[in-house]
Parts: C-alpha cells; sequence; structure tokens
C-alpha cells in the first residue's frame, strides 16, 4: 500500500511500513495534537487518513521519511550517546 502525500511541491508515496514509522515518531516525539494525529493515521480508512495527509503536509515533511527523525544515526551521534 502507497499514500501520496500532496506536498509543495511534488507528490510524494509513502509504504505502510513508512507510515507505520512516521506515525511511532510522532507518537514519541509530538505533542498531544501530533500524537493524536498519529493515532487517527492508524486506525483511519483509507479515505480518512489520506485527507489528513493532505490537510497536513508539514507532519509528514517534520516526522516522515525523509525528516530528520527517519535520518540513520551518524557515527558522532552514537558516540555521543556512548558517553
Amino acid at each position: 500500500m502507497t499514500l501520496n502525500c500532496l506536498c509543495p511541491n511534488a507528490i510524494q508515496l509513502m509504504t505502510s511500513t513508512e507510515l507505520y514509522h512516521m506515525t511511532e515518531t510522532m507518537t514519541k516525539y509530538g505533542g498531544k495534537f501530533v500524537s493524536t494525529m498519529a493515532n487517527a493515521l492508524r486506525y483511519d480508512d483509507p479515505t480518512n487518513r489520506q485527507r489528513i495527509l493532505d490537510a497536513f503536509p508539514d507532519l509528514v515533511k517534520s516526522y516522515g521519511p525523509g525528516s530528520v527523525f527517519q535520518q540513520p544515526a551518524t557515527v558522532a551521534t552514537q558516540q555521543l550517546q556512548e558517553v
């Protein structure tokens, strides 16, 4: 399953795995509104899920594929965590 995100510059396709990771990230790092939207994205039907993604492209930009949260950890970040 892929979802279209009508982001300002281009249509971004998101797999169900990417959506899962995005909603997990939203729940962990977002505030009350963002975590509530994550739950809505998890449990909505595909039509309403797409409506949320279209209405809030900033959520995808901030927490979705390509966001800072979804980037692999760098060596410097790993070294900081070990200290």
